[in-house]
């Protein structure tokens, strides 16, 4: 169980059911190479949060949070890590993806050790890594509006989650030295933030079903929505870390309502 909890098991699961679904819509069935691809980017996801959760024991001990690594051990889980990301690699079929693949890892270990502590820069990464997984899978058959629509939905998504989750760390995070958006800028500012960010989205996705899918009317992009405005509801009334707890597990099941959408494409 614990190490379920040091993988994320819940959100690498949401990744990989997303890729599945993708492919397995349009076709009804998968290829070898995109099985490869869904098993390499579920892999190199568990791995990007092992490492996280290795750099995270000191500040999740300040935030009151359960950091798996504490009970595992940082030698078995940086072993882990490692055969994780090995594994997505020989995993991925072609080179171009082994690449990708690199970079991925890198960026990951780079987030965990620097970057999620700058403002905005290591969420904008999370987010930009989310997308392009979903993206990539453009070059596995997937349908370039599929594949791009997703990622962006995905990605923006992810991005508004991101800051959300810097608000339920402040504590923590001031007194480790982290410089995010909470930090820098206020929690009231950094609110603002969200609500405009959450408002661009909304207006965004209406554009989709509007215009851009000619008034088909996506359900599951309404359910998002209002995924979405219960979100800024609650991040209005939002002042303790309590409430901020609540806020990221609400746009998960924005995700989730998104999932639905790739029915209608």
């Amino acid at each position: 169980m614990q190490y379920l909890k040091l993988i994320r098991w819940q959100n690498t699961l949401l990744m990989v059911v997303i890729l599945l679904t993708i492919f397995v819509l349009p076709e009804g069935q998968l290829s070898s190479d995109q099985i490869l691809y869904v098993v390499g980017v579920g892999l190199l996801f568990a791995g990007g949060n092992v490492i996280n959760e290795l750099y995270d024991v000191s500040v999740d001990r300040l935030n009151n949070k359960v950091n798996a690594v504490e009970q595992i051990g940082a030698k078995k889980s940086y072993v882990l890590y490692f055969l994780l990301n090995i594994a997505s690699l020989i995993l991925v079929a072609d080179y171009e993806s082994q690449a990708m693949f690199v970079i991925a890892i890198v960026t990951l270990w780079c987030y965990s050790f620097y970057l999620q502590k700058l403002p905005l820069l290591g969420n904008l990464v999370i987010a930009a890594l989310t997308a392009v997984s979903i993206y990539w899978t453009t070059q596995l058959g997937v349908s370039y509006q599929r594949g791009l629509l997703f990622g962006i939905m995905c990605g923006v998504l992810q991005l508004i989650r991101e800051i959300a989750k810097d608000l339920e760390d402040v504590k923590g995070d001031t007194q480790e030295g982290y410089r995010t958006l909470p930090i820098s800028l206020g929690v009231n500012k950094t609110k603002v933030l969200l609500y405009i960010l959450t408002s661009s989205f909304v207006l965004w996705l209406l554009y989709v079903d509007w215009w851009v899918e000619t008034g088909r009317h996506i359900w599951p992009f309404y359910a998002v929505i209002y995924v979405l405005l219960v979100f800024m509801v609650k991040l209005y009334r939002a002042y303790h870390q309590s409430h901020f707890e609540f806020l990221p597990k609400i746009l998960k099941m924005g995700m989730c309502f998104g999932l639905f959408s790739l029915f209608f494409f």
